[in-house]
């Protein structure tokens, strides 16, 4: 119970650090996007977080490779893009493509907006497992699958790989040394999506 709740404090402290964390003048910004309708039956959604300056860079690889497989449990949450990039990218994916208001760029702010976006899809699908993955990751799916199946989906739970050194927080007058999951993919069980 203790592990649950530290692993929950520490997703919770990493969104306001992602929200926060930066130049003075960093402003939370308005999110406005609409989700699809998402099936309700997934053992596991994953998203991509993209940013269209990077659509030709980055995503576009994935979307050439393991992306073609799995496209119907894929969704891809970017910004607001350039019209002709949108209508590109609006064939290739149709409602998987979630455009939100966050900022074009991987500033804090705009990290944490499209974060709020994944979050609220994951808890709209109620999949078993969400999946996140960076616009230039790999993803082979019966490994993840076979991954996931070792753990326990019915408890709070994050699987990602953890933070080189811990991050030192002051709480309640304590100081405690937090590691969390980052890097270019996280899997979180719906037990801890609701209780975000």
């Amino acid at each position: 119970m203790l592990r649950q709740a530290l692993v929950l404090w520490t997703l919770v402290f990493v969104i306001i650090l992602f929200v926060w964390k930066g130049k003075h003048d960093v402003k939370l910004q308005k999110i406005a996007y609409s989700l699809p309708e998402v099936d309700s039956n997934l053992d596991i959604l994953m998203t991509i977080r993209a940013t269209s300056q990077n659509y030709e860079s980055r995503l576009r690889y994935s979307l050439e490779t393991w992306w073609k497989s799995v496209s119907n449990v894929v969704y891809v949450i970017s910004d607001d893009v350039i019209p002709e990039q949108s209508l590109k990218m609006r064939s290739l994916l149709g409602d998987h493509l979630i455009e939100t208001s966050c900022g074009p760029n991987y500033s804090n702010p705009s990290l944490a907006c499209k974060c709020q976006a994944e979050l609220d899809l994951f808890y709209k699908a109620e999949a078993r497992w969400s999946c996140r993955m960076d616009d230039d990751s790999y993803v082979n799916l019966p490994v993840l699958k076979r991954t996931l199946a070792r753990y326990n989906a019915d408890v709070p739970m994050v699987i990602g790989r953890i933070t080189a050194k811990p991050l030192p927080l002051t709480f309640r007058g304590k100081k405690h040394d937090i590691v969390f999951p980052t890097g270019n993919a996280l899997c979180m069980s719906f037990p801890l999506v609701k209780c975000l």
